[in-house]
């Protein structure tokens, strides 16, 4: 049984980041470390997020009238009360994340030429919550929304032939600047090398509107049967096993937590990072590591595991980017490794039930993970 699964995503009313499900969640999640066995912390952090006032709107206007049910760009600049109308115009591509989703993007201009608005579309799968990344935090802020594939092509295939496509958007939300969330932190300590750390990691906060089963609960089940196992066997080096909250409002618990390890000068104590998200359903498992050496390592290891013969193993199509917790050690140079079967269709959705989830995917995840740590930390004989 998925026991964890199904706590986090049918037993707590919602794990949006910040919100009062999200600490029930941590919570439970401490317990269930102590109970393991691992000795816990609980490190709090303010963040910012964004959230809707408003429902959202989108209508077609020409070249017919047609509704329609778009999805959330958090950190969406809003549109005024009434809402805003223009020509669509493509604009070119919004890399949400650089090397994962890279999206068509439609300006939305007024009879003057000025910009209102954008729409992004999303070729794969319906309109769903994403946050804007560098677009929405840096430069560039304006109102924003979301289109599926089903109304992206129709839109698409009336542009290419030359018809004036008009819409009318609302958009309304507001930054939450007093928010905050926690990291909990499992550490088994090494035997022999008590300073040299590995890390587990799995986000426990849920996209909007969605009750984040595979995303990213399993990732969460996946991290605590390794750990479950290790403590059994014991370790030389020391493992921390940590819940990352605030993932999906531009991956804050994580970046927060290796920032706080920089400053203090305890970051190059970690000597490898193994980050799970989404390992109980999807298409095909996606192993992005870096460096080479470190990425060739974890392949040799999950391609030994039982996993090969369970799952198609994808090594070479995805390279490490933004799109999880791995990133803000990846970019301070430790080796990183991020597990995450894709694609899955009720990714970011309401559907995101754990009645999708194989419990034998988990286990075997579980298991090339263990044998991973149990390379990495140098197992107690």
């Amino acid at each position: 049984m998925l026991e964890i699964v199904d706590h986090l995503s049918r037993r707590i009313d919602g794990r949006v980041a910040g919100s009062e499900g999200e600490r029930k969640a941590s919570k439970y999640l401490a317990n269930k470390m102590k109970e393991i066995g691992l000795n816990v912390a609980v490190q709090r952090f303010k963040f910012v997020s964004w959230k809707p006032t408003l429902k959202p709107k989108l209508e077609v206007l020409e070249p017919e009238r047609l509704k329609l049910n778009p999805g959330l760009m958090l950190f969406s600049d809003n549109t005024p009360k009434g809402g805003v109308e223009g020509r669509l115009v493509y604009s070119g591509i919004i890399y949400i994340v650089e090397g994962m989703f890279e999206w068509p993007k439609y300006a939305v201009v007024g009879k003057d030429g000025a910009v209102r608005g954008y729409i992004i579309a999303f070729p794969d799968g319906p309109a769903i919550s994403m946050p804007l990344t560098k677009m929405g935090r840096n430069f560039g802020r304006a109102p924003y929304l979301m289109i599926g594939k089903e109304d992206y092509l129709k839109i698409k295939n009336w542009i290419d032939s030359g018809k004036h496509v008009r819409v009318k958007m609302r958009v309304e939300g507001k930054l939450e600047n007093d928010l905050y969330s926690h990291n909990v932190i499992g550490t088994l300590p090494g035997t022999d090398l008590p300073d040299e750390e590995i890390i587990v990691c799995a986000h426990y906060d849920c996209a909007i509107n969605s009750f984040g089963a595979d995303d990213n609960a399993s990732g969460v089940e996946t991290m605590l049967r390794v750990a479950k196992r290790l403590i059994k066997k014991g370790a030389k080096k020391t493992v921390k096993f940590i819940a990352f909250g605030a993932e999906e409002p531009l991956l804050s618990g994580s970046s927060y937590y290796a920032n706080d390890l920089k400053e203090r000068g305890l970051l190059n104590s970690v000597k490898a990072l193994v980050n799970l998200d989404m390992t109980g359903a999807g298409e095909r498992l996606t192993v992005a590591s870096e460096p080479k050496s470190f990425h060739e390592f974890v392949c040799n290891t999950i391609m030994n595991s039982e996993l090969r013969d369970k799952v198609k193993i994808d090594v070479n199509s995805m390279k490490i980017c933004e799109d999880s917790d791995h990133w803000e050690f990846h970019v301070n140079h430790i080796p990183v490794t991020t597990l995450l079967y894709w694609p899955y269709e009720n990714y970011h959705q309401s559907s995101d039930t754990v009645d999708k989830l194989s419990e034998e995917l988990v286990d075997k995840t579980a298991e090339a993970t263990y044998m991973l740590i149990k390379n990495l930390a140098f197992t107690v004989d």
